[in-house]
């Protein structure tokens, strides 16, 4: 079989397909987190609520293409992206046949085996599609089907906003191919939807006016410019990585080196790596000035991977060309796809288990479901509603966030239930734990926190608190459960010595770990939470640089670890000969099984020199 044939790349395909089949079907979670349940869910009831199909997040060209596969189940909708992500696999080999490069299998394992790439082939978001109607313009394009590239890639921008990027691009290449009469049909998508929408809208500018991302500061922050950059291991997978590099660096060259603007060579060279730079670049940018609604995302990069899978393949190709033993190439091609498929499996689990967030939040909808009366659910993270399974655009039954988000009572009616969870309250809602705590009318009845603190978006330790408004809220105070101080008077303890009256503890290259306090949790009664504070005070005697010492809270049992928690000591050249005070405070499930205990030690893992004055521990709870 030779290794260009098209049956080889049809086998491949299809074994793939099988692959993602079973990944699909099999994955209790998805890549990509919430932002799957909106899409999902925009497309499953899109035919319910047509205006569905407008909606500028959701994206309407894929909810229009994905709402019948959504009707029958997310798998099925999720399996809409394994085909769209097979079909640009397809057309990127049918591209690369028309640019005259020798063709080799690397592009099709480097597009379907990039970790972000494939793991965005299970998911329900736009990435893949953007991907697939980048390459079939690009295609049509090069087969000289001006129009129908034109039309197609009109509608980019209704995949993924950040398509207009591209444009530009395409207007110079139609220009320099003198096809000046194809320019205006990259208004064609605009222009449809523009009609489609207006009877809805009533704005000839719904478009741009229901626009979802701002241009201004966005409260997601910023990051450096190189964020991307670090990234690409995680995107790309070091063997395509490295071939990227070299493939940039050469086929610019050869195509800047004659330099023939008009030339099918250097067309190729400008939209394929032209589109992959600015992309890759704008991005860079809007996360750095922290603009247009930027998470820093590395997914987004998929858009543009059967791009960077083509300056890959050329990348290997000027490598290829110095070697002159065709088996030995042939060899070097297996090892290289050999290194991408296992790395990919090596670094990722599969299939995908739940994420710590979504399994307490599958948690927080079986308590729901729980409940005697059923009530209206006030939510923030569209998890809920999906693992509830019911319609989120029915207003009667439940409600994304709340109006008043001082005063949340102000919003609902009586015996209603607010889930508020940590990473999607505060940021998307801007609702914060403390004003629901005060409201006068809203009631604590549950709260979900994990064994082992994590914290998520905005700095927030990850929780769930679910409310229900109440006529009179009863105030439950928070009390102290339980206080020990570890100090150094007993003249029982060794490495101790005594610095202007006070008794320390010594800890240098000879001692690894400190005397440390144990409490049985048995001994702590409370609720569903406690509020931990750890602390220490200490006296670096050397600079102290991080993760070398670590003060540690542990929950274990039969010396199996639940829970483990640290915060760094540090200290400068500034520093040093300075008292200091860390302190560790926690929110923690108090659900742990019978015979657990809570443990709080200092880890002296490089063997730092340090004096301790004390190890504290405070445990409140209701």
């Amino acid at each position: 079989m030779k290794i260009n044939s098209d049956k080889a790349v049809y086998i491949i395909l299809s074994v793939l397909f099988l692959l993602q089949l079973v990944f699909v079907f099999n994955s209790i979670d998805f890549y990509g987190g919430a932002d799957n349940i909106t899409h999902f869910r925009t497309a499953r009831y899109a035919f319910k609520y047509p205006e569905l199909f407008l909606d500028q997040w959701g994206k309407p060209v894929y909810t229009t293409l994905v709402a019948p596969f959504a009707l029958l189940s997310i798998q099925f909708a999720r399996m809409f992206n394994v085909l769209a992500g097979l079909a640009a696999i397809f057309f990127t080999v049918k591209l690369i046949r028309l640019s005259g490069e020798k063709f080799n299998l690397l592009p099709v394992f480097f597009i379907a085996f990039s970790p972000m790439y494939f793991l965005l082939m299970q998911s329900c978001l736009t990435e893949i599609l953007f991907s697939f109607v980048l390459v079939l313009s690009f295609w049509l394009f090069f087969s000289n089907r001006y129009l129908w590239a034109a039309i197609a890639l009109s509608f980019i921008p209704f995949v993924r906003t950040e398509g207009i990027v591209i444009f530009p691009l395409f207007v110079i290449a139609l220009f320099l191919v003198k096809k000046y009469w194809a320019i205006p049909l990259l208004l064609v998508g605009s222009v449809f939807y523009t009609l489609v929408g207006y009877p809805h809208y009533q704005d000839w500018l719904w478009i741009i006016h229901q626009m979802p991302y701002s241009l201004g500061d966005s409260f997601y922050g910023s990051g450096k410019l190189s964020h991307f950059v670090e990234q690409s291991p995680y995107i790309f997978g070091w063997p395509f990585l490295v071939f990227l590099v070299i493939g940039l660096v050469v086929w610019t060259y050869k195509a800047v080196k004659p330099f023939r603007i008009t030339e099918k060579p250097f067309l190729f060279y400008f939209l394929i790596a032209g589109s992959f730079v600015g992309f890759f670049a704008a991005h860079s940018y809007v996360w750095w000035k922290g603009t247009g609604g930027s998470l820093g995302l590395i997914r987004v990069i998929a858009s543009v991977v059967p791009m960077a899978a083509i300056i890959a393949m050329i990348g290997f190709n000027a490598l290829a060309t110095k070697i002159k033993n065709t088996t030995f190439q042939i060899g070097l091609i297996v090892l290289i796809i050999l290194l991408q498929v296992v790395l990919f499996f090596n670094k990722n689990h599969m299939p995908l288990p739940l994420e710590r967030p979504q399994t307490l939040m599958l948690e927080a909808s079986n308590y729901l479901k729980s409940l005697d009366k059923p009530s209206k659910i006030y939510y923030f993270d569209p998890y809920l509603i999906h693992f509830l399974n019911i319609d989120p655009y029915d207003q009667s039954l439940n409600n994304w966030g709340v109006a008043d988000k001082q005063q949340p009572s102000n919003t609902m009616n009586m015996g209603d239930i607010m889930v508020w969870d940590a990473h999607f309250g505060p940021n998307e809602g801007g609702v914060q734990l403390d004003n629901l705590m005060a409201d006068p009318q809203l009631q604590l009845i549950k709260s979900l926190l994990p064994e082992e603190s994590f914290k998520v978006l905005g700095g927030y330790d990850y929780g769930i608190y679910i409310f229900r408004k109440v006529e009179q809220k009863v105030f439950q105070e928070k009390k102290q459960l339980v206080e020990r101080v570890l100090n150094f008077n007993d003249s029982s303890i060794k490495n101790t010595l005594e610095v202007e009256g006070k008794k320390l503890f010594k800890m240098d290259s000879g001692m690894e770990y400190s005397p440390g306090i144990q409490i049985p949790l048995s001994e702590i009664k409370t609720l569903d939470m406690m509020d931990v504070l750890a602390s220490v005070v200490f006296l670096p005697q050397e600079t102290l640089g991080d993760d070398e010492v670590l003060l540690v809270l542990s929950i274990n049992t039969n010396d199996k670890s639940l829970s483990y928690n640290r915060i760094n000591l540090l200290s400068t050249a500034e520093n040093v000969q300075k008292w200091q005070e860390v302190s560790l405070p926690l929110k923690l499930s108090a659900r742990f099984p019978e015979g657990a205990i809570i443990s709080l030690y200092i880890w002296n893992k490089d063997k730092k020199n340090l004096l301790l004055e004390n190890v504290k521990l405070t445990i409140s709870g209701y």
